[in-house]
């Protein structure tokens, strides 16, 4: 049995499962993020009434306390894609409404995503930097957090792990049955999180470039995985057409386009996230007015709209929304998961420090920011104690990743799946952007773990070989 693996596991479970008595404690604190009510709601709804459709109607989603006209995404199938559902579906049937063995058994696959970030470092770069890439994953708090909310990032990270791994054991070996695993993975990765759909636009020039000696098989292989992929996905878009008429795989992102990038960039106009609130009302008031007269009954159709008022709004005032969506990218990198975490364990925050603190390097200047900050640690003094420890934790992976990247490309080391790990972190801040929350690095880490973990063993490579000159 491989001890490292069995480290890893074990300290995965043991991180994770520290924080799950704090979830247990309240139950709500599963359902700090608000898209765990629409999850919820979708699961109670196939596994009660056997329906997916409509899941709003049933009356669980939101509680009215928390119920609001901008963020009830409602129909919720439109929004939330399958497969998370369909695995709270699968616990609710078998053992009753009970979210907290959903968020056990998101631990025990979040320690295996730790294992296989280790598998991966093992096979297609060295044993110890997959050891040392499984351990920083395994040691990530702010991952950790994300493990113990009824969210879809962590199913979400496991299958697109999967994807990579057959992905890049058919190009180091170039079986079949490899790429097919790795379409299919694809596919319900983009079905957990349709924020994938896209990146096998990305993979179409990495085949070219392993097969540039043989490009017939490098097009076939890639036109075999695109197939596989649609495949998978084919049948919930052919529903959404039959339900809604429309064959994209959720409308979620016109909504997001207008109620998170342009309301920032409206904020950042007038004076910073105060405003955001008010902001993001007069735009659905707006829209309101403008469905007044127009047939519009389906949400693809509404979100199309949102959209095109977003993209109006952005391209009125492109460079200001390039500063926002750049700040937004650092922030995704910065933000250490507050005042998330402070809700998840308990501690109470006045909702203008929360919401300042959650949004306010995006959408206000660095002094009213920075004075918020000060405010925050001076409510919550505890604070003290994990958040700077946390801030250097993630100075010193990002040095260890920035030192990683240098050493790769000089050593021209491991390049393919190097390659793959900075093609999926850069698609994934590009599309995050505005919005700038820890929520988008979360699945980034495995990325930027094997790659700080290749940085880390190069310095370790090095003190060795200057100890063993020295002895010498």
């Amino acid at each position: 049995m491989d001890k490292r693996l069995i480290l890893i596991v074990i300290l995965a479970l043991a991180v994770r499962f520290t924080i799950f008595p704090f979830i247990l404690k309240d139950e709500e604190r599963m359902f700090t993020l608000g898209d765990a009510y629409e999850y919820d709601a979708i699961a109670r709804n196939i596994t009660e009434n056997r329906s997916f459709y409509r899941s709003e109607w049933a009356s669980y989603g939101f509680p009215s306390s928390t119920r609001s006209t901008i963020f009830m995404k409602e129909p919720f199938d439109a929004f939330r894609p399958p497969v998370y559902p369909l695995f709270l579906a699968g616990v609710y049937s078998l053992f009753g409404h009970k979210p907290y063995i959903a968020i056990i058994i998101q631990i025990l696959l979040g320690s295996l995503t730790c294992a296989l970030v280790y598998k991966i470092g093992k096979v297609f770069v060295q044993k110890e930097v997959g050891f040392i890439a499984g351990l920083l994953l395994a040691l990530d708090f702010p991952t950790a957090i994300y493990t113990n909310l009824l969210m879809a990032e962590t199913i979400f990270i496991f299958l697109f792990l999967l994807t990579l791994y057959f992905g890049l054991k058919f190009f180091k070996e170039g079986k079949r049955t490899y790429l097919i695993y790795s379409g299919i993975f694809l596919g319900l990765s983009t079905l957990c999180r349709p924020i994938s759909q896209y990146f096998i636009v990305l993979m179409v020039p990495l085949f070219l470039v392993v097969y540039r000696k043989d490009i017939k098989r490098g097009l076939l292989s890639c036109l075999f995985y695109l197939l596989i992929f649609l495949v998978v996905i084919t049948p919930w878009a052919l529903r959404n057409y039959t339900t809604y008429g429309s064959f994209k795989l959720t409308a979620m992102p016109g909504w997001n386009l207008l109620f998170y990038n342009a309301a920032y960039l409206e904020s950042y106009r007038q004076g910073g996230y105060d405003n955001l609130e008010n902001i993001r009302e007069n735009m659905k008031t707006e829209i309101d007015r403008a469905f007044i007269g127009r047939d519009i009954v389906s949400p693809f159709e509404r979100t199309q709209l949102y959209q095109e008022k977003a993209l109006e709004k952005i391209f009125a005032y492109p460079g200001l929304y390039t500063k926002i969506h750049l700040i937004g990218i650092l922030k995704i990198f910065a933000n250490p998961t507050f005042p998330l975490s402070e809700r998840i364990f308990g501690v109470s925050l006045d909702e203008p420090t929360t919401r300042a603190i959650g949004k306010g390097f995006v959408t206000e200047n660095f002094a009213k920011a920075l004075g918020n900050l000060i405010r925050f640690f001076i409510q919550d003094w505890k604070a003290l104690l994990y958040l700077p420890p946390l801030l250097l934790y993630l100075l010193f992976l990002y040095l260890m990743t920035g030192y990683g990247l240098y050493q790769m490309i000089k050593k021209r080391d491991s390049l393919l799946i190097f390659s793959l790990c900075l093609l999926i972190i850069a698609y994934n801040v590009l599309l995050g952007g505005a919005a700038g929350v820890a929520r988008f690095r979360i699945p980034l880490m495995p990325y930027i773990n094997l790659i700080a973990g290749y940085g880390l063993f190069q310095i370790i490579l090095l003190r060795r070989k200057r100890s063993s000159l020295t002895r010498a």
